[in-house]
């Protein structure tokens, strides 16, 4: 059973990072859970379950998988983007392998190679505001004057509004006057990675 649990009053829900560093926290659960023994259960970070394949932590891969990519603007930037993550998500050296192996097929990856190479302007995770509402594709490369390269990554398996959503990035750009020269899914589930141009 549950009890009431007093939330730090400095300590808003969505500031969990914090939580994982304060030394009350093994209390603040214990006080949560009826059973210690379910602790074993608990994690302050994305989901870590023993797994074959690191796809089967569902959406916890893929938040991570975002931000270690937000991070990797040129290829080079990939080792110490990973070991910012590693360290962050505390990722053991398994997952730490399968993610510089995503990593590396992404960033040379004979379709994508050129958005990593340096010398565009990149934005990552940025939102466009639109009348329909706010898009937020994962990756811009201007790869000219009012030219650009949009990329989105999926880490689940291809849906069909997949193909509306990118198309809508675009058309958010275009809004802006910027021509659209590629709109690109990567599909990161496959091994090796699938990449749609649209």
């Amino acid at each position: 059973a549950l009890r009431q649990v007093d939330w730090p009053p400095d300590l808003r829900p969505h500031q969990l990072d914090r939580l994982k560093l304060a030394r009350p926290t093994r209390q603040l659960l214990l006080d949560v859970a009826s059973d210690p023994q379910e602790l074993e259960d608990v994690s302050m970070v994305p989901e870590r379950r023993a797994s074959g394949y690191w796809f089967d932590v569902g959406i916890g891969f893929g938040s991570l998988f975002h931000e270690l990519m937000a991070l990797v603007i040129q290829a080079e930037d990939r080792l110490n983007a990973l070991d910012q993550i590693s360290l962050k998500y505390r990722l053991d050296p398994d997952q730490k392998q399968k993610a510089m192996g995503l990593v590396e097929q992404t960033v040379e990856h004979p379709e994508l190679a050129y958005l990593y190479r340096g010398g565009h302007e990149v934005f990552v995770e940025r939102s466009i505001i639109t009348p329909r509402g706010v898009l937020r594709p994962d990756r811009i490369n201007m790869i000219g004057q009012n030219q650009a390269v949009v990329l989105d990554y999926k880490t689940g398996g291809a849906k069909p509004q997949d193909k509306d959503q990118i198309i809508a990035y675009g058309e958010g750009l275009k809004a802006m006057g910027i021509e659209v020269k590629a709109q690109l899914i990567v599909y990161l589930r496959q091994d090796p990675i699938v990449v749609n141009k649209i």
